[in-house]
């Protein structure tokens, strides 16, 4: 399975890996190969309602806490997964586009230990 993740960004000594731009992070060039390369990569989730989510940092929260938790694990990888404006009411977690995924990524690339959803996740 191919990822669109096509954006490396480097944060507290973790690589950050989505195929969303980051106005907040500086790009860096992808230190290596996530399929083939032995590393310990860790598939995080996330989700945000709406533009005044994103507009009070809900995202930016959840990425920080994401990369805190997978730096005292020990994980040099991490790969977002992030499903926009997607109400929880209306569109169960399993039916998520970017939980989908996530999920076939996990199965596909030997390399991932570790899947991690913030709890703020409803």
């Amino acid at each position: 399975m191919s990822i669109e993740h096509k954006y490396c960004y480097i944060f507290d000594d973790v690589y950050l890996i989505t195929k969303h731009a980051s106005l907040n992070y500086t790009q860096v060039a992808m230190p290596c190969n996530i399929y083939k390369d032995k590393l310990k990569i860790l598939a995080a989730y996330v989700r945000w309602s709406d533009r005044g989510q994103t507009l009070g940092h809900s995202l930016e929260i959840q990425v920080r806490e994401i990369i805190a938790r997978s730096k005292i694990e020990g994980y040099q990888i991490v790969i977002l997964f992030i499903d926009e404006a997607t109400s929880a009411y209306h569109k169960p977690s399993q039916n998520r586009n970017e939980m989908i995924n996530m999920k076939n990524f996990i199965l596909s690339n030997e390399n991932v230990q570790c899947a991690l959803i913030p709890a703020c996740l409803p």
